[in-house]
């Protein structure tokens, strides 16, 4: 019950993002680097990195039994997803 609750929770902020963005759009920066624009022009590298993420968190959620771990787990995933998606459509995180 707990995962889909996240899941929905998850959904939800993941959606709240990409129309916060494009509503912002014309006032946000591309950063194609790691945070605070560290590693320039390392998109492809940091895709690759945010996908195996995601899949070791989604192994930690499969085998924790601790909500909070879950939960946190869940909240890093959302983010990193929604930064994957901006590195996908738009060669870097729109910040």
């Amino acid at each position: 019950m707990l995962n889909y609750a996240l899941t929905l929770l998850s959904a939800i902020l993941l959606v709240t993002d990409r129309i916060t963005k494009l509503i912002f759009r014309e006032y946000l920066l591309i950063n194609n680097g790691s945070f605070y624009g560290l590693i320039p022009n390392s998109n492809t590298i940091l895709i690759i990195f945010s996908i195996i993420t995601i899949l070791l968190l989604a192994l930690i959620i499969t085998k924790s039994n601790r909500a909070l771990v879950k939960a946190g787990a869940f909240f890093v995933i959302t983010g990193i997803f929604a930064n994957l998606i901006d590195r996908i459509l738009f060669g870097g995180v729109l910040d």
